[in-house]
């Protein structure tokens, strides 16, 4: 058995994975549908769209198997997704050399593969579409063109949850999307009683920058400053939300108070260093305001996050009333100022 190598942007892919929620879901009717048919239309006893998750395999719908996930490195779609854009076809994987010794094809019998990449709106793999066999079987190109359409009513169906959750101009998540997410990672926190963090960020003197430079640029400045926030919180569970206007939040768990004022400290200065010109500014550069609140204790996860948001929001606005272009954090309740540079 040869185990398919992660694609060269596996980070970025998982990245997308997490993004669509597609890793705590169970099988789905809009997707059971799509499976249905694959299965239906290819005469087919076995057909599922799966998604890679790190080392698994997870089945989000199938037809003819009864199994929520299996390793990733005994499946084919891991191979499937090396191919953007392509379809692996597998006619009788017992000669192949890749499979012939994969445990699919000597405990179960599978003989014929044939999968399609499905992408994320970010046009990276995240899974596939298959259909699946245990006799040797070579597809028609209408059916390989069949299996293709289907994979793409799949694709415009993430593309609409996608739109659904996230902001238009910056990309990140809006804040519908904030308010159905921030239950369940709070319901999470307090289980595991691990701290949490609230920043809020504002750029400086943006009204003045759209008034001096125009919209589009102020555009640009936003979706820069998204770019950067999406560099610096990468990991599961960090919520990236743009706030409203010119605000942006982050929500990340798992992370001490320390550690957090240093992050949001780090992203002060790196909005500093894109050197961006605001002819209004006191800098003479587009800079960032923020606000920090820490959940750490029992009292803070039983007044709950709505208290703490409150308190980012009363620290972002210390920050901006000591002079902007600075980090306030949080002291339950008198936030404090620290001065930038």
């Amino acid at each position: 058995m040869t185990p398919a190598p992660y694609p060269l942007n596996e980070t970025l892919r998982q990245a997308a994975v997490e993004r669509l929620q597609l890793v705590d879901l169970g099988n789905e009717d809009s997707f059971d549908r799509v499976a249905r048919l694959a299965a239906r239309t290819l005469d087919a006893p076995i057909s599922a769209f799966t998604v890679l998750d790190d080392d698994r395999l997870l089945f989000r719908a199938s037809i003819g198997v009864d199994m929520p996930q299996m390793a990733r490195a005994e499946s084919f779609c891991g191979h499937a997704i090396l191919d953007e854009g392509g379809t692996l076809v597998v006619e009788d994987a017992r000669l192949d050399p890749r499979f012939r010794d994969n445990p699919l094809v000597a405990e179960t019998g599978l003989c014929f593969y044939a999968g399609v990449p499905v992408m994320s709106p970010e046009n990276l793999p995240i899974g596939t579409l298959c259909v699946i066999d245990r006799v040797p079987r070579k597809p028609s190109s209408e059916e390989l063109e069949t299996l293709r359409d289907l994979a793409a009513v799949i694709e415009r169906e993430l593309v609409l949850r996608s739109l659904a959750r996230t902001d238009p101009l910056t990309g990140l998540y809006n804040r519908r999307h904030y308010e159905l997410e921030i239950e369940r990672e709070w319901r999470r926190a307090m289980r595991n009683r691990f701290p949490v963090a609230a920043l809020m960020i504002d750029v400086d003197h943006f009204k003045d920058y759209n008034d001096t430079y125009g919209h589009q640029k102020g555009d640009q400045v936003l979706r820069q400053l998204a770019e950067l926030l999406a560099q610096r919180f990468r990991r599961s569970g960090d919520l990236l939300i743009r706030y409203g206007g010119e605000e942006f939040m982050v929500i990340v768990p798992d992370t001490p108070g320390e550690v957090a004022a240093k992050l949001a400290d780090d992203l002060r200065r790196q909005v500093e260093d894109l050197a961006i010109p605001h002819a209004y500014s006191p800098q003479k550069l587009v800079t960032v305001s923020i606000g920090l609140a820490i959940a750490d204790n029992e009292d803070d996860f039983r007044t709950g996050h709505v208290r703490l948001v409150r308190l980012a929001d009363e620290a972002l606005y210390v920050a901006k009333n000591s002079g902007r272009n600075r980090v306030s954090v949080s002291l339950h309740p008198v936030p404090k100022a620290t001065e930038a540079g």
